[in-house]
């Protein structure tokens, strides 16, 4: 099962490692980034290649993704372990009632 696990991460990370690659190879030209949308509060910028712009949106979008996924699951955790208090003082209660 390890060796198939193995051979699919292997199948289905080098082709993105070569869209990747083939991106940033396509996308090396300079953009402007500004940060103020109207120019009125910040008049600077920076420039940098189009392939770390794209790339950095979606590394932001997957954390951000990933932060908001788990504080969506803030109730369940909660939950879960509420359940493993009770079902620890429950399993404590039995056991002493068992040896009484």
């Amino acid at each position: 099962m390890r060796r198939f696990i193995r051979l699919l991460k292997f199948l289905v990370f080098i082709p993105i490692a070569f869209v990747v690659v083939a991106v940033s190879m396509a996308n090396r030209g300079p953009v402007s980034v500004y940060l103020d949308p109207t120019g009125q509060l910040l008049k600077d910028s920076f420039t940098m290649p189009v392939y770390l712009l794209v790339f950095g949106c979606v590394i932001a979008g997957i954390l951000l993704g990933g932060w908001a996924a788990w504080l969506a699951q803030h109730r369940n955790r909660v939950e879960r372990r509420q359940y493993k208090r009770e079902l620890r003082r429950t399993t404590k209660e039995l056991q002493q009632l068992k040896s009484a």
